[in-house]
């Protein structure tokens, strides 16, 4: 047994340098961040850290099982990279383009609503394929393109994680009620004889400019 102990050492010793030969592979996961990040960026004082952290690592997963499914298929890493980008990009840009296109700037051509469903779905759907072709079907060198994009991710990773540290510290200043801290307040239990007025304000859509 202990013999065997230095093979196998042997044997996993190239993992290292495998790991950095195949490194573009994870380059999606740092863009698939992004977007999470941002969000949390824009909500640090309502959200809370464990349900970030949940929606990141089902992202992250995801990300990673797409990617390494596809390195099957295409025996790339380079194109297998820019290919994710462009899957990630479509996927989160969709909620930015019905916001631009619908309710914004109310865009129409030939009467039809173009940021309305199905079409915006199928416009997407459409661009879509048509950048993952051109991906495939491109013979030059996408290396350079594809470290461009994770630096500009890194950075703006950074940025958002910055954001979020000054918007959650504010989450830690104490609210007070007439000088008194919310756990220290006495409620009156509600008069059943004289109950409170309770009003719902129930929002099924947003508004939109012209409205």
């Amino acid at each position: 047994m202990l013999t065997s102990l230095p093979s196998s050492i042997a044997t996993l010793a190239p993992w290292p340098g495998r790991l950095k030969e195949h490194l573009t592979l994870f380059y999606p996961l740092v863009m698939a961040a992004v977007p999470i990040m941002y969000w949390y960026a824009e909500n640090a004082r309502e959200a809370f850290f464990s349900e970030v952290m949940g929606t990141m690592i089902v992202v992250l997963a995801t990300t990673l099982l797409v990617t390494l499914a596809l390195r099957l298929i295409i025996k790339d890493d380079v194109k297998v990279a820019a290919i994710v980008y462009v899957l990630l990009i479509m996927f989160f840009s969709y909620g930015v383009a019905r916001n631009v296109l619908f309710f914004r700037l109310d865009l129409s051509i030939g009467g039809t609503m173009i940021g309305a469903e199905p079409y915006l779905s199928k416009i997407l759907i459409g661009v879509t394929v048509a950048a993952v072709a051109g991906v495939i079907f491109y013979r030059g060198n996408l290396a350079q393109l594809v470290q461009i994009g994770v630096v500009m991710a890194l950075v703006l990773l950074v940025f958002n994680g910055g954001r979020t540290v000054v918007e959650g510290s504010s989450r830690l200043e104490t609210v007070l009620i007439d000088g008194k801290s919310p756990d220290q307040v006495e409620f009156a239990p509600a008069d059943p004889d004289n109950p409170p007025d309770i009003y719902y304000i129930v929002v099924d859509a947003y508004s939109r400019a012209d409205h």
